[in-house]
């Protein structure tokens, strides 16, 4: 009895704070206190009540509201506040089930618009990959990252402590010696003859799988196109507007395998076709809208065995040598030119081409020896921004040449994401190397 009288005392009380409250309700609305503070205000107000009459009461007896009744009557006024907040109309309607019906098919609609919309809003997840590819993996995660840099320092790039050993044998050489380390999960195999039928162009892959000397290892082709696309969005925002040339997409072309430019002419309809298929702007015959920017050396003249030079590819008549001693080069490249050709070094061809500070995003290498007269001018003294993927065909092993090339290219933070040995003409003595560029961080973790 004496519990029940606490309990009756108590209940007095709790109307009594609730007067209280409803006379505050009348003041605030009086001062023209907003409406929205009104709602919380008794939303508050309503919870305290009735988990106040829960705590003084005992649990027994018939006039004591449960907790699933104070939950119940909290919900219901939660859903009251929520609906009739945005319109005064709704203070005197009844909290009916078609209402809120209709407010629980809205938030179904809205939760999966702002569910995707958080997701994008996490780049964190996404920034190793991000930063350390130049922008090149942008969907791969940090944790899968780190373990695909695990994997790389896994691989070591000798077998051997004498770094010379086999050096006389190149195809011993390069199998025990700088192997792929990395793994580029889309990289295809690129290239296509020119005299192909033209019906191929709508089918991306109609241009990759092909076998033989002439096409290369491209990696992740689908994500050159979205670096490009988003390099050249940057650089056209308005205050980078004065800084226009690092726009689009420029790939360069060291020599030809023969008159068919099977590699240009499959990249160039490759990445112009995905370009289409993702953005809608580039139209369906590549020929007449090129996604590249491709120039294509060689001094043998190539291009005037050929019918037409596809839309976007440029040939120049010129070979490529060494900054620093040239005579051996040229000497290498003159044994199938009948004629005295002209020779410049990559310095040189950048700046007549007008590409200084502009991003290489594919720099194919196939002249027969000139890889190693040449190749200290790719870097930092070459007016190019950099070299994202070098696709080079390396021919013998030259002793005063090879484990300082290799070591160059890690020097310049190069990986290895594929390697092709030459069997079909060299035995083996020639090898295909892929190198994509990543930031020195990559090399630190």
């Amino acid at each position: 009895r004496s519990a029940y009288s606490q309990g009756e005392n108590n209940h007095n009380n709790a109307n009594l704070t609730a007067t209280t409250h409803k006379e505050k309700d009348v003041n605030f609305t009086s001062s023209q206190t907003p409406y929205w503070k009104l709602r919380i205000l008794r939303f508050l107000d309503t919870i305290e009540s009735c988990f106040q009459r829960h705590s003084s009461f005992p649990t027994r007896g018939s006039t004591v509201p449960s907790v699933s009744k104070c939950y119940n009557l909290c919900v219901r006024t939660y859903t009251y506040f929520v609906l009739g907040s945005f319109n005064k109309t709704f203070q005197n309607r009844k909290i009916t089930p078609k209402r809120v019906f209709l407010f629980s098919l809205l938030l179904i609609l809205i939760i999966p618009i702002f569910d995707s919309i958080f997701k994008k809003s996490k780049p964190r997840n996404y920034a190793l990959a991000k930063y350390q590819s130049y922008n090149f993996f942008q969907d791969v995660t940090n944790d899968e990252w780190k373990r695909m840099n695990a994997k790389f320092r896994a691989v070591k790039p000798h077998k051997f402590a004498d770094l010379n050993a086999f050096i006389d044998e190149p195809n011993a050489w390069y199998h025990y010696n700088w192997n792929q380390d990395f793994t580029c999960s889309n990289a295809q195999k690129v290239g296509h003859s020119s005299d192909s039928n033209e019906n191929l162009q709508e089918s991306i892959g109609a241009h990759t799988g092909w076998l033989g000397d002439g096409p290369k290892w491209v990696c992740d082709p689908e994500r050159i196109v979205e670096v490009v696309i988003d390099r050249t969005k940057l650089y056209r925002k308005k205050w980078r507007k004065k800084n226009l040339q690092d726009v689009g997409c420029l790939i360069y072309s060291i020599g030809v395998n023969g008159q068919g430019i099977e590699f240009e002419y499959g990249i160039q309809t490759l990445l112009s076709n995905i370009a289409h298929q993702k953005y809608s702007k580039h139209d369906k015959d590549q020929r007449k809208y090129p996604f590249c920017e491709i120039h294509v050396f060689d001094p043998a003249s190539w291009h005037e065995r050929l019918s037409e030079m596809p839309s976007g590819i440029h040939y120049h008549n010129w070979g490529i040598k060494g900054s620093a001693s040239s005579k051996q080069n040229e000497e290498s490249q003159k044994g199938h030119i009948e004629n005295e050709e002209k020779f410049k070094t990559f310095q040189e061809t950048v700046e007549e081409l007008g590409h200084v500070g502009r991003t290489l995003d594919i720099m194919k290498v196939d002249c027969k020896l000139c890889e190693w007269d040449t190749y200290p001018d790719y870097f930092a003294s070459s007016g190019i921004k950099y070299i994202h993927q070098l696709l080079i065909e390396v021919h013998g092993t030259p002793e005063q040449y090879v484990n300082k090339f290799f070591d160059k290219m890690r020097e310049e933070n190069y990986v290895i994401f594929h390697k092709d040995p030459n069997t079909q003409d060299f035995g083996g003595t020639c090898q295909d190397y892929s190198f994509l560029k990543l930031r020195p961080e990559f090399f630190e973790l």
